[in-house]
């Protein structure tokens, strides 16, 4: 077994992060955090200094999400579009919406925190659709890599 500790390695509750890697019986390398992912039981949060292998662990999402698979056939984690967020509301979320000029989401009081070490994002261009995953509080949602946010092809 290997296990991998990359940047950052608790998160904001003292959990540690790590990328664990078992080899099966047959010498095949088994990369647990992409297998949790694939089979739907967990969703990806990317952290700045953790981002380096979180391509692979967000396609694997976006499978598992398409397939319905584990958590993404239960209606508590459907991604729901950000004008349907309550007021208050507190967590690490994936929120659908548009791109307003203000880096709001069109419709709704959340808007994007966009953290310095993901400033590219502050160009992306109002009336685009976008997905965004990081931790909502006070009416913001916190993007903290350029993998936080997804931009999804216009309907």
């Amino acid at each position: 077994m290997l296990l991998t500790l990359a940047g950052l390695t608790r998160d904001r509750y003292d959990r540690a992060l790590a990328h664990v890697v078992k080899t099966d019986a047959l010498g095949q390398d088994l990369w647990l955090k992409r297998e949790i992912v694939a089979r739907g039981g967990a969703r990806v949060r990317v952290y700045p200094n953790t981002s380096i292998a979180n391509a692979p662990l967000l396609a694997a999402e976006r499978e598992a999400r398409a397939a319905n698979i584990g958590l993404w056939g239960t209606g508590a984690y459907r991604i729901p579009q950000a004008t349907h967020l309550p007021q208050a509301f507190e967590r690490f979320q994936l929120v659908e919406g548009v791109v307003s000029c203000e880096l709001g989401l069109t419709g709704s009081a959340l808007t994007l925190e966009i953290r310095r070490s993901a400033a590219a994002l502050c160009q992306v261009q109002g009336g685009t659709p976008v997905r965004a995953r990081g931790y909502v509080y006070d009416g913001k949602l916190e993007i903290g890599h350029t993998l936080n946010l997804e931009t999804l092809a216009c309907d």
